[in-house]
């Protein structure tokens, strides 16, 4: 006999329940990056570990942001929910990986660089600015870097007067 304790698990609660965690990947401060199955493939997770407004309200600005950018050079987000911002995963490395050894070919750093400079295009052209651009923040997927985590802890004071009206820092 059902007594109406026990909802049906809404929306949210079927999305969540369908990430399966795989392993983590990092962990800085209230945020982790897990890898995880999610709807039979795999896919990276950065959530909330702890209970902060301000990092909240953080991953929700870079769910907002990161959805008005859809670019082939830039990491696209699938699912934004509770706390968790659901990326593609892209298998391979990061650049700070393979500078770690010989020097590249130049035409593969070239390469590099304009798939790089695509998606800073891109971004700047939907008004962000990603304020952590690093070795570790490009993917690399066979021949194409990928730009990601436009999470960026510390947020510019002078912003609106060094980047101009309707620009926001990532």
């Amino acid at each position: 006999m059902d007594d109406g304790s026990s909802a049906a698990p809404g929306p949210r609660d079927s999305l969540a329940s369908m990430l399966e965690p795989v392993r983590v990947l990092s962990q800085q401060g209230l945020v982790r990056v897990e890898l995880a199955r999610w709807d039979e493939r795999l896919v990276v997770v950065k959530r909330l570990v702890g209970v902060s407004a301000e990092v909240a309200r953080r991953l929700e600005r870079e769910a907002d942001v990161v959805r008005k950018l859809d670019h082939p050079h830039i990491v696209p987000l699938l699912a934004a929910f509770d706390g968790n911002l659901v990326y593609a995963y892209v298998p391979g490395s990061d650049l700070s990986v393979l500078l770690d050894g010989p020097p590249l070919p130049v035409a593969r750093a070239v390469k590099v660089v304009a798939d790089v400079l695509r998606a800073l295009e891109h971004a700047h052209l939907h008004g962000v600015v990603h304020c952590d651009v690093k070795p570790a923040n490009v993917l690399l997927k066979g021949e194409r870097a990928l730009l990601t985590d436009l999470f960026f802890p510390h947020m510019a004071l002078l912003g609106p007067l060094l980047l101009g009206v309707g620009m926001v820092l990532s």
